[in-house]
């Protein structure tokens, strides 16, 4: 059976903060152990959920572009309409991250358009705060 890599930081984790911090109590280097002890926790945390994450902030991104892609012109919105119709090559976090970057540099500039329509623009404005209030809570790091 293979290791799971979560359960492994959460371990070593729990041991830097019960058993190794208390035999430097009071010192300096209890702080140290006892931070690198919660970064493991949170990584262990991110690593689980982070490949889900981006798939559901790639497939949200590109739903608001193909909607879009009819309501903007020009090359922004072949762009768009390109992005929206891209698929996910692979399913390796870093891949996933490189998509989803490429997708909210895109995001950026739609949100730049919608901007500068001014009052008809509003919808999308408010669309494209939709996908960001999302990504924003899938990103919360839940402690406990």
């Amino acid at each position: 059976m293979k290791p799971n890599l979560g359960h492994a930081l959460a371990t070593e984790a729990l041991t830097l903060i019960g058993e190794i911090s208390p035999l430097v109590a009071g010192s300096y280097r209890e702080g140290s152990i006892n931070t690198i002890g919660a970064m493991l926790m949170m990584a262990s945390i991110e690593q689980e959920r982070a490949a889900e994450n981006s798939v559901n902030s790639i497939t949200d991104m590109m739903a608001l572009f193909m909607e879009a892609g009819a309501i903007v012109d020009g090359d922004l919105s072949e762009r768009l309409k390109a992005a929206a119709d891209r698929e996910i090559e692979s399913y390796l976090v870093s891949s996933l991250s490189a998509h989803r970057d490429d997708l909210q540099r895109l995001l950026i500039e739609l949100q730049t358009y919608a901007e500068a329509m001014g009052a008809g623009g509003q919808a999308l404005r408010k669309r494209i705060w939709g996908v960001l209030e999302r990504e924003a809570d899938r990103n919360i790091m839940a402690l406990g």
